[in-house]
């Protein structure tokens, strides 16, 4: 897996990587294996992902709720995407992580 890169500056409280197990090839379905992995404690964790024009997000747009993750400890979630046509594509990640105030 390869790590995804994050737009936030001081660094998020969740890692996030990725990997293919296949070629994409367009038409054809591509699962993309997600792992979430929170860096500090946190109460609740949760995932939308979203795909970038040219390409369809088949399932698994949004994780399950996490409650009471364990740093350091990956979660893992599928997203299946398509390629309408060739390109280069990209899937945004939104995620909402809760923690309590120190």
């Amino acid at each position: 897996m390869v790590a995804a890169v994050s737009a936030s500056k001081p660094g998020p409280p969740v890692a996030l990587k990725f990997a293919l197990n296949q070629r994409p090839m367009v038409g054809e379905p591509i699962d993309v294996e997600v792992a979430l992995i929170p860096v500090s404690d946190l109460i609740r964790l949760f995932v939308r992902f979203q795909a970038s024009t040219g390409l369809t997000l088949v399932k698994g747009g949004e994780s399950p709720q996490y409650e009471q993750p364990k740093t350091g400890e990956a979660m893992h979630h599928t997203v299946t995407v398509m390629a309408k046509v060739d390109g280069i594509y990209y899937i945004t990640a939104a995620v909402v992580a809760d923690a309590e105030d120190s």
